[in-house]
């Protein structure tokens, strides 16, 4: 036995319920942070409309993980509550630019934390605003001191964002 280790049937379950549910809160929580202003994880995770948003959202991915992996709703509930209790947590002391920088590496991944359950909510026929409105708020994301940001902001004004959704987040123009 070995102390704090969580036996798990479905692996690829508990995989997608850490990208899609703790990583994508943590993401939009920092994006939509930074569009308010505030510096801290902690600021954004206390802010209602932010709060709102991220609980509509997750509830989506939950129901969607629930159904696909056959993982307790109730759990997944319940991790959403503890995630953004944590997230809460001003001792941490968690930047908006530690969470939100490398936006390019946060976007890129056809099934990482943002682009992941965005195309998991839409396999389910449920369109996952918030997190589809996260994602516009990461390419807007031009923090001066991200070299990634700063990357992004330029493929964006040469490109236009049509281009960098698809080289850079693998997504179609017809999606």
């Amino acid at each position: 036995q070995v102390d704090f280790l969580i036996p798990a049937d479905n692996f690829q379950g508990y995989i997608e319920r850490k990208l899609y549910v703790h990583n994508a809160m943590h993401a939009m929580c920092a994006y939509m942070g930074y569009a308010a202003g505030f510096e801290y994880v902690w600021q954004a995770a206390l802010d209602q409309r932010i709060q709102q948003a991220v609980l509509k959202a997750m509830s989506a991915v939950c129901r969607v993980l629930a159904k696909k992996h056959r993982l307790d709703p109730v759990g997944l509930a319940e991790n959403v509550y503890d995630l953004l209790r944590r997230f809460r947590c001003q001792t941490l002391g968690d930047t908006i630019g530690r969470v939100g920088g490398d936006p390019i590496r946060k976007l890129s991944s056809p099934d990482g934390r943002l682009i992941g359950p965005a195309r998991l909510c839409l396999s389910e026929n449920i369109i996952p605003e918030g997190i589809i409105h996260t994602i516009a708020l990461a390419l807007g994301y031009d923090s001066p001191g991200d070299e990634s940001a700063r990357s992004l902001q330029k493929m964006i004004a040469e490109k236009g964002v049509e281009a960098v959704l698809k080289e850079v987040c693998s997504v179609a123009p017809d999606e």
